[in-house]
């Protein structure tokens, strides 16, 4: 996901040196620590989306109420300049991975995957392995 034009007092903020002078991002790049707040402020006023990181989910209750708010979100990102990877992109899915869960209509459940990753783990591990595995970078 690109989260579109940059304004110029984020400019600021993705200006860098080099020996052959001073560039900025036009764009906000890709891993920048605060793309995840910009997407999150861009959605936060609208019904029907919730986001994590870069991950954008958009829902409603019945195919007409996600049909408007997935509009909203459309109609959202291209006045604020938020370009979507269409490849990435899910639309009108029964069910979908977000965050280490399944949503479907059915409830959310724990993504199966992850699940065994925890429990194959061996309980007797030191408290740095522990520390390692909870939070790997």
């Amino acid at each position: 996901m690109d989260v579109g034009t940059l304004n110029s007092t984020s400019f600021l903020y993705t200006t860098f040196n080099s020996p052959h002078g001073r560039y900025r991002f036009l764009q906000l790049p890709f891993g920048l620590i605060c793309a995840q707040d910009i997407v999150q402020k861009k959605f936060g006023v609208l019904p029907g989306v919730t986001s994590i990181a870069d991950d954008i989910v958009i829902y409603g209750y019945g195919l007409p109420r996600h049909d408007a708010n997935l509009k909203a979100v459309m109609e959202h990102a291209h006045k604020t300049g938020l370009h979507f990877n269409a490849d990435k992109c899910r639309i009108r899915c029964t069910e979908i991975p977000f965050f280490g869960h399944f949503i479907s209509p059915s409830g959310l459940r724990p993504d199966p995957q992850k699940v065994v990753v925890i429990s194959s783990k061996d309980p007797y591990m030191s408290l740095a392995d522990l520390q390692t595995f909870l939070c790997p970078t």
